[in-house]
């Protein structure tokens, strides 16, 4: 069943892995300044970079289509959305471009715990659902 679970967090901003070590001084300052969105994935209990996007408001619906792409596949039982600090406003707009994407019975969303949070960032969410 562990394996079947998907995780992923699209990151709001590159801080939070330079104050834990995870990247350098200029990796964070180019990250700044060219505006790009890490994605961390959880494979294989270890977290992973999933990959990078870019821009403000556009990178939110890059990562959920990209999260969800493989729609067919995943269990449309119960989808969590866990967050770090969004708005009430925010997490209804992820729930509506994820039912854009596909239709979940149970769409919940859950505050993370503190480790997330100070791992990944204050803004930043995560899709959570199971394969097939």
């Amino acid at each position: 069943y562990k394996e079947k679970i998907c995780t992923t967090f699209l990151l709001k901003t590159t801080e939070s892995m330079y104050r834990n070590k995870r990247i350098g001084k200029r990796a964070n300052q180019l990250a700044h300044v060219l505006n790009l969105r890490p994605v961390i994935a959880m494979r294989h209990n270890k977290i992973t970079l999933g990959g990078v996007l870019t821009g403000r408001g556009k990178a939110e619906k890059k990562y959920i289509h990209s999260a969800l792409r493989r729609s067919g596949s995943i269990n449309g039982s119960l989808l969590l959305i866990a967050h770090a600090g969004c708005s009430v406003k925010e997490l209804e707009w992820i729930k509506t471009e994820v039912a854009k994407i596909k239709k979940f019975e149970n769409v919940r969303g859950q505050k993370t715990s503190s480790v997330i949070s100070s791992n990944c960032g204050a803004g930043c969410f995560a899709l959570i659902y199971q394969r097939k």
